[in-house]
């Protein structure tokens, strides 16, 4: 974190503390911080890069969608379900925007799903886990790459608790609680 918060300093003393540069050092030490679980810092430095990629690029640019993404992970870390399907809505709305990469709106939505069932909204989680694994396979991306793996264990999970949930009533009543 020492490098990062060097090459910050660095970057904005001779680009200016609104330089797309300094956004990507902000949006790269929220991620390690986030790693670290730095929590607040992480999402202190986030909130910056945001700012300062809104102000160059507009609300809707790709890169907004890069920290929008990155933020909803640091509150899925934090169990701030809420926060982090806001996040990830805006990231995803924008994603879609870019119609050749695909896969980032995969990805953040994997993320949502996997907050979905986490919330105990086992069916929300499973029809955006099919919505993604559709998203890969039609991205191109061969049935054993990890991605496509881990969307087929969540939707295989997601299956298993929408079972129990079936089988036993008090538990579906109890479950509705936490969505």
């Amino acid at each position: 974190m020492v490098e990062y918060t060097k090459a910050r300093r660095i970057r904005e003393k001779q680009l200016g503390e609104m330089h797309e540069d300094v956004s990507a050092t902000l949006n790269n030490m929220g991620v390690v911080l986030m790693k670290q679980g730095d929590q607040v810092e992480a999402m202190e430095c986030l909130d910056k890069a945001l700012s300062i990629r809104q102000n160059l690029f507009g609300r809707d640019h790709v890169k907004c969608s890069d920290t929008l993404h990155n933020m909803g992970l640091v509150h899925k870390c934090n169990h701030d379900y809420e926060l982090a399907i806001e996040k990830y809505e805006e990231a995803t709305r924008i994603r879609r925007l870019e119609e050749h990469d695909q896969i980032k709106v995969a990805d953040t939505l994997y993320n949502m799903a996997i907050v979905y069932c986490k919330m105990g909204s086992y069916s929300r989680g499973l029809s955006i886990c099919q919505e993604v694994q559709e998203i890969y396979r039609n991205s191109g991306l061969p049935d054993d790459h990890s991605s496509v793996v881990h969307t087929q264990q969540w939707i295989k999970w997601s299956q298993k608790k929408l079972a129990k949930l079936s089988a036993n009533p008090h538990a579906r009543s109890s479950c509705r609680l936490f969505t």
